[in-house]
């Protein structure tokens, strides 16, 4: 059968997480949908049931490193599945730092999805993953428009660099916010710009290089 290991620790409360988790499934064929649902509903399951985190922050967690994925980036089953892995190790490594909550948003997103991607090719040698499941990058150009209010900020806008396929839905539109992502001191821990200019145009009097804490 299925091995599923969930080691859990107790942490700060917060933002709906009342624990740290770290989480070791072993790894499987995902080929079929069901089987990764089938070890996400185990997560879901434990996560609960021992008072680590809300359903809600837990179901945030699959919608942003998962069903977001696979829905408007274009990849297969796997990559999402592991880049749930590659988060999780993220949270188990940051000492308490990361959690379920903010994970999504403090690591370099793009950065940990080609990992998923490179894991993905390797556990799964038939996979075939290029770009958009084949589609070349280049297929997909900004329309001009962003997602006011989303919960990151655009890393393309923030280093002024074109747009890329990893940050476009499938019509064009940016998935992200385009806001100044830099760090800035006056806005209590993790606290950021905000202002409507590219992090490295960013003028504010409070921005600083390293995260507060």
């Amino acid at each position: 059968g299925i091995l599923y290991k969930v080691a859990l620790s107790s942490g700060e409360e917060g933002a709906g997480v009342r624990g740290s988790m770290s989480a070791t499934i072993a790894r499987f064929d995902v080929s079929e949908s069901w089987n990764c649902s089938e070890v996400m509903n185990y997560f879901y399951i434990f996560a609960y049931v021992f008072g680590v985190a809300s359903p809600i922050v837990v179901g945030q967690f699959f919608q942003d490193c998962f069903y977001d994925v696979i829905r408007h980036h274009g990849y297969p089953v796997q990559v999402g599945y592991e880049l749930i892995v590659i988060l999780l190790n993220k949270v188990d490594e940051s000492l308490g730092k990361l959690n379920l909550s903010n994970v999504c948003e403090k690591v370099h997103f793009n950065s940990a999805i080609t990992q998923a991607v490179h894991n993905a090719q390797a556990f799964f040698p038939k996979l075939h993953v290029s770009g958009r499941l084949g589609v070349k990058e280049a297929a997909v150009e900004w329309n001009s428009r962003f997602t006011k209010g989303a919960k990151r900020a655009c890393p393309c806008f923030n280093l002024n660099v074109a747009h890329n396929a990893s940050v476009l839905r499938s019509d064009g539109t940016c998935m992200h916010d385009h806001i100044c992502d830099k760090f800035v001191s006056n806005k209590g821990p993790g606290g950021r710009c905000g202002g409507n200019h590219a992090r490295v145009k960013c003028d504010n009097p409070a921005r600083c290089e390293e995260e507060q804490q």
